[in-house]
């Protein structure tokens, strides 16, 4: 919601222009999330690399949207969140797998499906309201909860021992 915006108050755009650009913002962002999916696999990294570096790449790209008002730009850091939240997406659903046994798998799947649904309905009304604020907020917000999910993360000795493995309890190897 909020790239539309964007586009219409910082760089002057009528209603109907920002609404076809926010639109081209969206799909921006899926295009780096899906692009990432096509590599990820290649890149053998662990779980817990594709959680940090996805956070981070996601991070520094927040950051860039609250600061640039240029249109070329700002697409190139919406696509660098695509990149970063598929990485991380890609790594936050594979790390819990390995920290639980073959027969909770199911109902960790459901519980990885409800947190994504959650985002995808709270982040674009939190996104609007700091945005009614200050145009750059939401994405300051965004940057400094990213910053500090990284730092926890850095952290916590029980995502270092799963996030970067490749086994987990119910692993045979």
């Amino acid at each position: 919601i909020t790239p539309g915006f964007v586009r219409q108050d910082r760089l002057i755009f009528v209603a109907a222009d920002a609404a076809l650009m926010a639109g081209f913002a969206v799909f921006t962002v899926f295009a780096g999330m899906a692009a990432v999916q096509l590599v990820v696999r290649r890149l053998d990294w662990s779980a817990g690399r594709l959680v940090r570096v996805g956070v981070a790449v996601s991070m520094v790209a927040m950051a860039g949207i609250a600061l640039i008002a240029a249109t070329l730009p700002l697409f190139l850091c919406m696509a660098a969140v695509g990149v970063g939240v598929g990485l991380a997406q890609t790594g936050a659903l594979a790390a819990p797998t390995l920290a639980v046994r073959p027969d909770e798998q199911g109902a960790l799947s459901g519980l990885l499906a409800s947190t994504n649904t959650f985002a995808f309905a709270v982040g674009p009304v939190s996104a609007s309201a700091l945005y009614a604020i200050n145009g750059a907020l939401p994405y300051f917000v965004a940057a400094g909860l990213l910053a500090m999910l990284l730092l926890a993360l850095s952290f916590s000795p029980r995502f270092a021992a799963v996030g970067n493995s490749d086994e987990g309890p119910g692993s045979s190897n």
